[in-house]
């Protein structure tokens, strides 16, 4: 009716998503029922024949599904996005203080172009980026402006792909007073992801740091000699 565009989204699994999660911030993540996108709730627009939603809108819907007991709430959604009027689209959004984010994957599928197998991987790793940036938002962390860091500001899938699936020392050192955390069972943990994940970059990376730092609780680790 309004010249939008129909395609067919792809999505990591869930699970793994969670997962990881659970991993990167050392804090147990439970998966909440899923539910059909309140359409006619939201507010949105039409770009270039892709039908977007705004996160905001969105999020403030999405608000009344957040328990009380949680410390924040991610919302995933199949659909584009937009958050400033300027945008073209937005990747996903997240606030600083009402425990509130949301990521859309519809810009993340990497196309019928790629082979099965790396298409799925790259879908996977891209998803995995946003939802560790959104929750990082979440966790009181800002854009990094200091080093290579997964809270980098992302623009475009370029710069999604370049960005890696870790914290500069210092957004982890952030992470470790907002949670008391404990880094080397961080690592642990995180590792066992990466490589249940088939993560082999971030296992390797990883792995040395944990080998440097822990020496020989990590002797067998991806990346040890």
């Amino acid at each position: 009716v309004d010249g939008t565009q129909v395609a067919l989204v792809r999505t990591p699994e869930l699970s793994a998503i969670a997962g990881l999660l659970a991993a990167f911030f050392a804090t147990p993540v439970d998966l909440l029922p899923s539910e059909r996108l309140p359409v006619r709730l939201l507010r949105r627009r039409v770009v270039a024949g892709r039908s977007q939603f705004d996160a905001r809108a969105l999020l403030n819907v999405a608000s009344i599904r957040l328990p009380a007991d949680a410390h924040s709430m991610l919302v995933l959604v199949n659909v584009d996005l937009y958050v400033l009027r300027e945008q073209q689209y937005a990747f996903g959004w997240s606030t600083l203080h009402d425990r509130l984010g949301v990521v859309g994957f519809s810009r993340l599928d990497p196309g019928d172009g790629a082979a099965p197998g790396a298409a799925a991987g790259r879908l996977l790793r891209r998803g995995l980026g946003i939802a560790v940036h959104e929750v990082g938002h979440m966790f009181g962390l800002g854009h990094c402006q200091h080093f290579c860091c997964v809270m980098n500001g992302i623009s475009d899938l370029v710069e999604l792909d370049a960005t890696p699936l870790r914290l500069c020392p210092l957004c982890l050192r952030k992470l470790h007073l907002v949670t008391g955390l404990d880094p080397r069972a961080r690592d642990a943990a995180l590792l066992r992801s990466f490589a249940a994940l088939g993560l082999d970059e971030e296992a390797r990376w990883l792995g040395e740091r944990a080998r440097h730092l822990w020496r020989e609780d990590f002797a067998g680790a991806p990346g040890s000699v």
